[in-house]
């Protein structure tokens, strides 16, 4: 397995859908020009991804990421085989803040998506974590 971004038409993004759905991936779509700000991103990432409550009081970087390598709540209730996060109007994406844009896309390119390839071994349920897939898909404004 390979965890990996992809950079993606949304033509391309409805038959990965299909595939997700058929495979149990769950899904998260967020839509770049809703998200401007670091701020904005919490709010959506935490809403699709269910986060517990507890999010929003420790809201920032380090508790974000705790929060999206923990997803316990999800592989348990629903059994999901893998997640993948896709962020349409890509460009549009934290227009606002390109700093903490490209601190986002790192944390999965460094920390998220590898996590869930091989990490989770480890650090998850006294080290009998399951790697699962987990991609994102970014999705410019053409096809």
């Amino acid at each position: 397995m390979r965890n990996k971004i992809y950079t993606i038409t949304k033509n391309e993004a409805q038959n990965i859908i299909d595939d997700c759905t058929n495979k149990n991936i769950f899904i998260a779509e967020l839509f770049g020009k809703e998200i401007g700000e670091l701020e904005d991103f919490f709010s959506n990432i935490s809403k699709k991804f269910k986060f517990p409550d507890l999010f929003n009081k420790y809201r920032n970087m380090d508790a974000y990421l705790d929060w999206i390598r923990d997803l316990g709540w999800f592989i348990h209730k629903d059994n999901y085989l893998g997640f993948a996060l896709f962020i349409y109007d890509y460009e549009a994406f934290m227009c606002n803040d390109y700093k903490r844009k490209e601190q986002i896309i790192r944390s999965f390119a460094d920390t998220i998506l590898p996590y869930w390839e091989e990490a989770v071994i480890r650090c998850t349920n006294n080290g009998n974590g399951i790697p699962r897939p987990f991609n994102l898909y970014l999705i410019d404004y053409c096809d």
